[in-house]
């Protein structure tokens, strides 16, 4: 990915409301993924469950769009870049920033994918890479979270406010 940066302190209104988009669609996966699982309980009948659940349904649905809102966040972050870290972030959390946002970008394109291919071939192993690739999401978001919460209350360095909605 192009590492492309504004010389703004903020990020796009567009990315800023891709980026509030994808967690609301996260927060819906969320709420909706048993539904999915129940789903996978009668091989070869997953498509046809999906079709019967609208929880289910919204939990498909919503996964494709969680794939096409990252595909268009990947255009707007190669089109506008992202804002420059603050010069005397160490070294390290700027490599860890810059690896989490890469570690979201990807889980968040293989999951929705690897959750497609699971459905459209009734596949419990695929079924099975989704669910590891959506542990390895929580993991991420939970760094994520962390810093931004350190850059928020700790450094107070505006880094946290760079993808906050403007007042």
């Amino acid at each position: 990915m192009n590492d492309t940066t504004n010389r703004t302190d903020r990020y796009s209104r567009g990315q800023i409301v891709l980026h509030w988009a994808v967690v609301a669609l996260v927060v819906i996966q969320l709420l909706s993924h048993e539904a999915m699982e129940d789903a996978f309980k009668e091989p070869g009948l997953a498509k046809a469950a999906i079709g019967e659940d609208p929880v289910a349904m919204v939990h498909a649905i919503s996964g494709i769009a969680v794939l096409v809102l990252m595909l268009v966040r990947i255009i707007f972050r190669l089109r506008f870049g992202a804002p420059t870290l603050p010069p005397d972030m160490p070294q390290i959390q700027q490599v860890a920033a810059h690896a989490t946002h890469l570690a979201f970008y990807g889980l968040l394109l293989l999951i929705p994918l690897a959750g497609f291919i699971a459905v459209a071939l009734g596949s419990e192993d695929m079924g099975d890479v989704h669910g590891t690739l959506v542990t390895l999401l929580w993991i991420v978001l939970a760094l994520h979270i962390a810093g931004a919460l350190y850059h928020a209350f700790v450094r107070r360095d505006g880094v946290f406010k760079r993808i906050l909605p403007s007042r």
